[in-house]
């Protein structure tokens, strides 16, 4: 659904943004905010395709606001979502109204995939999940913090960084950030990363690939038995 190979047109195509209207038209509930986190560092190559993507997605659906906040210039914003890198995009709404659902690094690729079902979740009264998933995930009572590391061209990540934000818009004790590898290949954290998608649960369990929703949940909660 990106295009990212034209510098002055629309991220978004044109039959895909009536593909996206038509769909948030019948998905979205209530009002989901849009945060993003950009940088005037020179080095940040995607900050402005960042911008670009959630105001053209916000232009689909008036349930879809956007807010913009600089890096540099906004630390006491910077502080309250404990945002650590740029671009992010965090995903809120009346649900989740603090940085449980982070996006670091452009969703383009696959990966657009992800954001617009994470905004779909996040407008809902509950994200669709499984009956026993759900049991799972809110049984959950003290914090986890699930890391999804991904690629734009991988597409078995979207799947897991969909389920990880949906568990987090489910239970608050639950915060998930996807973190796309290529923007940051210089941290310690990711250099060593060889396949994706790469998951952490709690920076102590490793999951590597694709897996079903509740097989995930108990990834999730085997790093809360381990506290």
């Amino acid at each position: 659904m990106i295009n990212e190979n034209t510098e002055h047109s629309a991220l978004i195509r044109e039959e895909d943004k009536r593909f996206l209207a038509n769909q948030f038209r019948k998905k979205l509930s209530k009002t989901v905010t849009l945060i993003v986190f950009t940088s005037s560092d020179k080095k940040c190559m995607y900050c402005d395709k960042a911008v670009e993507i959630i105001e053209e997605v916000s232009s689909l659906s008036d349930k879809i606001k956007t807010v913009k906040y600089s890096f540099e210039n906004d630390r006491e914003m910077v502080e309250k979502y404990n945002v650590k890198k740029y671009p992010a995009i965090i995903v809120t709404s009346e649900r989740i109204r603090d940085s449980r659902v982070v996006f670091y690094g452009l969703p383009s690729g696959y990966e657009f995939g992800s954001l617009v079902e994470s905004i779909e979740s996040a407008s809902m009264d509950e994200p669709e999940i499984a009956d026993k998933t759900k049991e799972i995930i809110s049984g959950i009572n003290m914090p986890v913090k699930i890391t999804v590391y991904i690629t734009p061209t991988c597409q078995y990540c979207p799947r897991a960084s969909t389920i990880a934000n949906k568990f987090a818009i489910l239970n608050q004790n639950i915060s998930s950030e996807i973190t796309e590898i290529l923007e940051f290949g210089d941290e310690d954290e990711i250099k060593d990363i060889e396949k994706v998608p790469y998951i952490k649960v709690n920076d102590r369990i490793i999951v590597i690939g694709t897996h079903t929703e509740e097989q995930f949940a108990e990834f999730v909660m085997g790093a809360t038995k381990e506290q």
